[in-house]
């Protein structure tokens, strides 16, 4: 059986080109004036300093423990992710604005429920927007309204700002609850390969 691919011309007539709206040079300038905005105010997670127990100063990362398959083994890896107040950070620099767009509350039947936000942001004529979400029962924990609703927004407003200014880069509470997500996954096939090992 043969397939026709045929062109079809668009209706205005209009010829489209899929080429950058900046030269490669003043993109070069672009990421690496954000980078180096990054490296100026955002403070590392190696700088976080605890004094006596109280910390004296916080960072604007999160070192997060995340566990991959090397030669079919699960190893750990540690990466710094941005937090919530890097991402505001960036915002305030770039001169971001923001707004809710949509926030609802979904019941399940277990009695959990989950908060669901839309965030937009913009700054001039561009803007994106975000989504992000939190069940009360994440972490194994019963969390509070209040907490529950913060995360949501948290995600969603870190995800928009993110995806204007910072070329996608995930927070560290999107990436916590990744790995959060995939660990029992994960415990299961360990502990079936060390059974598999066992019985040989």
């Amino acid at each position: 059986m043969s397939k026709k691919t045929e062109i079809v011309e668009h209706p205005s007539g209009a010829k489209f080109s899929l080429m950058p709206l900046v030269s490669a040079e003043d993109a070069k300038k672009a990421y690496n004036a954000y980078l180096q905005l990054c490296q100026s105010i955002l403070i590392p997670y190696d700088r976080r300093i605890v004094k006596d127990g109280v910390v004296v100063q916080e960072s604007d990362y999160s070192r997060i423990a995340q566990k991959k398959k090397v030669g079919g083994k699960w190893v750990t890896e540690f990466i710094d992710a941005p937090k919530k107040s890097a991402f505001r950070k960036l915002a305030k620099f770039y001169g971001v604005s923001t707004e809710i767009l949509e926030k609802n509350r979904e019941d399940h039947e277990d009695g959990s429920y989950t908060w669901h936000y839309t965030v937009k942001a913009w700054q001039g004529s561009v803007q994106t927007t975000g989504e992000g979400s939190c069940t009360n029962n994440e972490k194994g924990r019963d969390r509070t309204l209040h907490d529950t609703k913060a995360t949501a927004h948290t995600r969603a407003k870190s995800r928009a700002i993110s995806d204007l200014i910072g070329f996608g880069q995930v927070s560290a509470e999107e990436i916590q609850l990744e790995v959060e997500t995939k660990e029992p996954r994960r415990q299961v096939e360990s502990e079936q390969e060390n059974k598999e090992e066992l019985n040989l």
